[in-house]
């Protein structure tokens, strides 16, 4: 993905449109040689493209796991539940021949299909909350995955250009820009929305988990903080990256390793008269 691809492809079409204007003078083989070497070119840049998509996909479904149990805390944070069957002492006899043997119901950690029946209509509703989050976020999910893949496949990265030069070539495809700009806003209200889910969330499942029916000690405490916490970060890293994308007109990707700006439109639409719009000075 670099500037010798979108060279080629400016090449090709200034002969296109030379050659539209019926000039003898094009080399008909040299103008098949460019756009072989333009084929080839695109060829690379859309495999790159969906490499760079599986890498996104695959990091988007590691994050998963941290988003169930984030979100299903009344079913999977440990929970203190009382033994199916007491727990009995061993029986001694007293003088008079008299068994003594003593039973108590002791607390257990719960299972998870007992964590789901809880006994309490707080209970039910916290758990419905919680199932209710887990959808609403798989939802957003689909939609910043959406994002990604429009913006991989609409931009590309050029080390040989700078970080913040997408901006300044939008202005020559304004369909792209506000096709970006309408991605980045539509990311942050769902990412600025999953924040305030989230929080609702988990104060609901701290006052179930943390009464003293249900709490199990420095496990329960620590389960959903934790897994809150996590997913906390995530959320905090996706709105701030869409909305520094939505105040620079640029393409930050949300599941990369790095903090990865997308800095140039893809070559396969450089110069497109679909999308490129000439300034009026030029």
């Amino acid at each position: 993905m670099g500037g010798d691809t979108e060279e080629l492809v400016g090449q090709l079409y200034e002969l296109r449109t030379r050659m539209g204007l019926g000039s003898a003078s094009i080399n008909h083989r040299a103008a098949l040689a460019i756009k072989e070497d333009a084929d080839d070119a695109a060829a690379e840049e859309a495999e790159s493209n969906k490499w760079e998509l599986r890498r996104s996909t695959m990091l988007q479904i590691a994050s998963l796991y941290s988003i169930v149990v984030a979100c299903l805390l009344s079913v999977f944070v440990a929970q203190s539940c009382q033994s199916d069957k007491p727990t009995c002492t061993v029986p001694s006899y007293s003088l008079n021949g008299t068994m003594i043997q003593s039973c108590a119901y002791t607390k257990v950690a719960c299972s998870a299909k007992q964590n789901l029946r809880q006994v309490t209509s707080f209970g039910h509703v916290v758990t419905g909350f919680n199932f209710a989050s887990l959808a609403v976020f798989l939802i957003a999910q689909l939609v910043f995955h959406a994002r990604e893949k429009w913006c991989i496949e609409a931009f590309s990265q050029d080390a040989d250009l700078p970080v913040e030069n997408l901006p300044e070539e939008l202005a020559l495809y304004p369909a792209f820009k506000r096709k970006l700009y309408l991605w980045n806003v539509s990311a942050m209200v769902l990412a600025s929305f999953l924040g305030a889910l989230m929080f609702t969330n988990f104060i609901l499942s701290a006052i179930l988990l943390f009464g003293k029916r249900r709490i199990a000690g420095y496990a329960t405490v620590i389960g959903v903080i934790s897994n809150t916490g996590l997913v906390a970060v995530k959320i905090s890293n996706w709105f701030l990256t869409v909305r520094r994308s939505m105040r620079t007109d640029s393409a930050y990707l949300l599941f990369a390793m790095e903090n990865m700006n997308l800095n140039t439109v893809d070559a396969q639409f450089k110069f497109d008269p679909a999308y490129y719009t000439p300034r009026a000075d030029a």
